[in-house]
């Protein structure tokens, strides 16, 4: 189910995200813009920069450029995981599926302790953060000879769900871009509860839902100006 996924949107992803140049090597954060809160109908949210723009939202999945498309967020979830894999094994996961459209994959920076594992956290306002979370910066050259830097976090909230952030970017977009990727990775948090998540497990597997058929929907993405 997620190998279909991930493979489908990252084509999409390479075939428009690194069609122009960054023109600025300023190191830049969130804090730096106006913002904006981005909800999924899945259960989560981020804050994440008024100009960016949904591009493609599926039941599981959603595609994110910048406002000029040098840049690409790709959030993928995985409801119903192997709740016993562990952080590292997550990651590579998503290694794998990357390595299907991104050639000469490597890991360059670990950027968490990926065998650290905690108690699921509640926000003040009751919001479910992640109990596991694993981070890590990939390079590769696309099918046009270009250097791509994928930089993946893979979040655990709970046991059997799992959600991956990828984003997709040239390496001097990356440097000027990093902390702000890291301030996004951070703004995640569930807004459904734990009831209502694993009620979506119950549903799927009812329904026989299959997540390689949800980029097809193009439902209005929730977005709330901050």
């Amino acid at each position: 189910m997620l190998k279909k996924t991930v493979i489908l949107l990252i084509a999409l992803l390479l075939a428009a995200s690194l069609t122009a140049c960054n023109t600025t090597s300023d190191q830049v954060s969130l804090a730096d813009f106006q913002t904006q809160i981005y909800t999924h109908p899945s259960g989560y949210e981020i804050n994440m920069p008024k100009d960016w723009n949904v591009f493609q939202q599926g039941i599981n999945s959603v595609i994110i450029y910048n406002a000029d498309k040098t840049i690409s967020l790709n959030i993928v979830s995985e409801i119903g995981g192997m709740d016993y894999h562990t952080m590292p094994e997550l990651l590579q996961t998503a290694t794998t599926m990357l390595a299907e459209s991104i050639d000469d994959l490597s890991v360059v920076a670990e950027l968490s302790d990926a065998d650290v594992s905690t108690e699921a956290g509640t926000t003040s306002e009751g919001k479910i953060t992640a109990k596991k979370t694993g981070h890590e910066v990939l390079k590769g050259m696309t099918k046009d000879g270009d250097q791509v830097l994928a930089d993946v976090t893979a979040q655990a909230p709970l046991d059997g769900i799992h959600y991956y952030l990828i984003f997709l970017c040239g390496g001097k977009d990356y440097t000027a871009n990093s902390q702000l990727f890291e301030d996004i990775n951070k703004s995640f948090e569930l807004v459904k509860t734990e009831d209502e998540i694993y009620g979506m497990l119950d549903d799927k597997m009812e329904f026989g839902q299959d997540d390689a058929d949800s980029t097809s929907d193009q439902a209005e993405p929730e977005q709330e100006s901050q």
